[in-house]
């Protein structure tokens, strides 16, 4: 499994270009803009007065935009610079540097959490437990990963981009993969565990929550304008999913 503190590191050291890249208009905010977060919030689905937590804040977008939907919120990361800039970004927000495996909350406060691509940076059945005992009875978690499908495919040269080839899903463990930057100059090799559907489903079964939606992220048709390949690519090739799951 992964440690906190290498994921902790990296994020510290990208945190002022990740700040950019998801603010900028630029090729970078293709797959959060226009494919992972516009399906994290359909299935979120109204907030107004909710007390929810999102973790894995990083540097605090997602949370504001919460807060501007009406809810109680609160954003915990793991990483300090990235809280650092969400804090001075976004004033009035409570954001705290925690692990996802001991939350600074009691048990039952949240009606939510929220948590975008952060899932597979973790210990999945130690963090759905940290989860539960800070959720309500009823309350759900969200959470967005990437599809475990496209993390075991790889495109083949001098082939269009959506043929693929397929390698060992049943496979699981630490991969990776490159994160260039807002510019596309700076090149992070950004670890992830790969886990399969199966192995998803029955830590939330096991965890004691059921599934009360899921959806599989479909590019918005005004990527086209940063990237019309890149639009036709995610059409095709499923990259992102998104589980709501609702504590027993």
């Amino acid at each position: 499994m992964l440690k906190e503190k290498n994921i902790a590191a990296i994020y510290d050291r990208i945190a002022d270009d990740y700040y950019r890249s998801r603010t900028l208009d630029t090729k970078a905010r293709i797959y959060h803009d226009y494919l992972e977060k516009p399906a994290l919030k359909s299935v979120v689905g109204g907030v107004k007065n909710k007390r929810v937590l999102d973790l894995g804040c990083g540097p605090g977008i997602l949370t504001d935009y919460f807060r501007r939907k009406g809810a109680k919120i609160s954003g915990v990361d793991i990483s300090k610079k990235e809280i650092e800039i969400a804090r001075s970004e976004f004033k009035g927000i409570d954001f705290k540097v925690a692990s996802a495996y001991k939350l600074p909350y009691p048990p039952n406060t949240f009606d939510m959490v929220i948590s975008s691509w952060v899932i597979h940076y973790l210990d999945l059945d130690r963090a759905l437990k940290e989860v539960r005992r800070v959720l309500k009875k009823g309350g759900f978690l969200v959470f967005s990963t990437n599809n475990p499908l496209q993390e075991v495919t790889r495109h083949k040269k001098r082939l269009p981009r959506f043929i693929r080839e397929f390698h060992d899903y049943f496979k699981e463990g630490v991969m990776s993969s490159t994160w260039w930057g807002h510019s596309g100059f700076q090149r992070i090799t950004m670890p992830y565990i790969h886990l399969t559907y199966e192995t998803i489903i029955k830590s939330i079964i096991k965890s004691g929550f059921s599934i009360a939606d899921y959806k599989d992220a479909k590019p918005l048709p005004g990527m086209k304008r940063l990237s019309q390949k890149t639009y036709e690519y995610l059409s095709k090739v499923p990259n992102v999913c998104v589980f709501k799951i609702r504590k027993l």
